[in-house]
């Protein structure tokens, strides 16, 4: 696997009683998917992937974005966002986030909207800070999420 590309994977060992919530309405949250992170490229990753999402009974829709992680004239990198809603209940069910800069913020972000079983629409509308030095005007993972919004339509 490339140093420059890898891709995020997370394998639960343990999934019984995660998914209950996504299929009882009175539910509170999923329950914790397991975050795993590297150090080459600081990548994080929450899972579920497409094809995860399938096996266990989601309609997944995924949208996959690259954004500045900052302005550019702030050495922003190019930071990729992978997020993961259920076409039926348009619920986030899972996300990824590569990059070098502001990754693990980015995915603690995800994993709260997870917990809280936002809908990508709630989640679009997150008013993230926002400091030149730190952040661009429009977040990757707020660009993904609209992203992920045109492709639920």
């Amino acid at each position: 696997m490339s140093e420059e590309r890898r891709e995020a994977h997370v394998d639960r060992e343990d999934a019984d009683g995660l998914l209950n919530a996504r299929t009882d309405p009175g539910a509170e949250a999923f329950g914790a998917l397991g975050t795993e992170a590297g150090s080459d490229l600081n990548w994080f990753a929450l899972l579920r992937h497409r094809a995860q999402a399938r096996a266990e009974g989601f309609s997944p829709v995924v949208a996959r974005i690259e954004a500045n992680s900052r302005p550019r004239y702030y050495q922003g990198v190019k930071t990729m966002v992978e997020l993961v809603a259920d076409r039926t209940t348009r619920r986030l069910v899972g996300g990824s986030v590569i990059g070098e800069d502001g990754a693990a913020g980015r995915i603690d972000v995800i994993a709260t909207a997870l917990q809280t079983r936002m809908r990508v629409e709630e989640f679009e509308q997150l008013d993230l800070a926002y400091s030149p030095p730190f952040t661009p005007v429009w977040d990757p993972i707020l660009i993904a999420a609209q992203q992920l919004v045109k492709e639920l339509v």
